[in-house]
């Protein structure tokens, strides 16, 4: 009758350790899930609010390419080149949120449906903005080689060190504007 109690209270003791450990694990797994879907959408709202600034910069080229008068053109193509700078910079912060995104996304279904729809859509975004940003710079490109074919003064393209870099090849048909993005 002893052998019975003391087996059932090592039983029952057992029971009490696993079920703490499964439960321990499970707190911990929860807060581990709730700390990626905070980062998910931090580094999502990084990245849209870096689209919007880039957009915000090809409006400003965009209004300064509208009027191509030959004077002008020259007196402005420094502040096109600054502009064209930022959007650069502005593409190597984007990568890195996409890589982030990209980390805490991979193979990955969360409970909260937005952050599952940011996980399906980011990769897309970038994409379209880095296809945006080279179809920016060879449009440029192409106004500076017309400008030069008519002039003696000649005005250096502009050279994108990230697309070079990382050997990007975006030449596909894209909408000038990123769209799902608030200001």
């Amino acid at each position: 009758m002893k052998k019975i109690g003391i087996s059932i209270l090592a039983i029952l003791l057992l029971g009490i350790t696993i079920g703490l450990i499964y439960t321990k694990n499970f707190t911990e797994d929860k807060n581990k899930s709730l700390q990626k879907m905070n980062q998910i959408k931090e580094n999502n709202n990084i990245l849209k609010n870096n689209i919007i600034s880039y957009n915000k910069n090809k409006k400003e080229i965009t209004e300064y390419l509208s009027i191509y008068y030959e004077e002008q053109f020259i007196k402005d193509y420094p502040t096109i080149m600054d502009l064209f700078n930022k959007n650069e910079t502005i593409i190597k912060e984007v990568s890195q949120q996409e890589k982030k995104l990209n980390t805490n996304c991979k193979n990955q279904i969360y409970r909260d449906k937005e952050v599952n729809n940011i996980c399906k859509t980011h990769a897309n975004t970038y994409q379209k903005l880095l296809e945006v940003y080279q179809k920016d710079i060879d449009s440029f490109n192409q106004t500076i080689t017309i400008y030069n074919d008519n002039t003696e003064e000649k005005l250096n393209l502009f050279q994108s060190k990230y697309i070079k870099n990382n050997n990007l090849n975006t030449k596909n048909d894209v909408t000038p504007d990123i769209t799902n993005t608030e200001e």
